[in-house]
């Protein structure tokens, strides 16, 4: 057997790449997660997860729909994803008290037509959201496939948290968002060592 370690094989399938009728059945709020910029740390900024699944012909190895997830920082600064993902996906802008705060959970059980494509890097093939469109009102809306499901950090849903891959679990319960996290930092006091100026770093 010897002593080699070695990653295991991946059994993640990639999406199709192409235009997709799809459906949005699951939201999930991230937290406070960090942001890097170029490889350095830009602060924290809550983050959500948005899961689309691809309503064709194609399936995966095991006979199943394909979800697309894409995660967002939740912000609608003009520059921002979400905001121009919100907006081609409606079909006209954000109006200035939309953009003053917009219920993204209205994207839920919501139809459009995505259009994947394949971006190549050095180390690893992705696939990302190329366009965004309405579906329009004469094209016919297959029926769903996954029940909607949401996680809220101030509500949480503990079944759609355990549906969760490990990773995704380990990020959430990471984040200062995280109800025990936030709980023991508003009960937390500093200690002396915190309030000691003379600390030799």
């Amino acid at each position: 057997m010897g002593f080699t370690a070695k990653q295991p094989e991946s059994t993640f399938e990639n999406c199709p790449v192409g235009v997709h009728i799809a459906r949005c059945f699951k939201l999930v709020d991230m937290g406070l997660q960090k942001k890097q910029y170029k490889g350095q740390p830009k602060g924290e900024q809550e983050k959500l997860m948005v899961c689309f699944e691809l309503l064709g012909d194609e399936r995966t190895n095991d006979g199943e729909n394909f979800v697309y997830t894409q995660f967002y920082w939740k912000t609608l600064g003009e520059n921002s994803l979400l905001r121009a993902h919100l907006e081609a996906w409606r079909g006209k802008a954000l109006s200035e008290e939309e953009a003053l705060g917009f219920d993204v959970s209205k994207l839920l059980g919501a139809y459009c037509q995505l259009n994947l494509v394949e971006v190549k890097t050095p180390e690893k093939t992705y696939i990302n959201i190329g366009s965004i469109t309405p579906l329009h009102k004469s094209m016919p809306r297959p029926d769903p496939v996954n029940p909607i499901a949401t996680f809220d950090m101030d509500s949480p849903d503990m079944e759609v948290f355990e549906s969760l891959s490990d990773k995704m679990q380990e990020m959430m319960r990471a984040s200062r968002s995280w109800p025990s996290n936030k709980a023991a930092a508003s009960t937390s006091k500093p200690s002396a060592i915190e309030e000691d100026s003379d600390l030799p770093f």
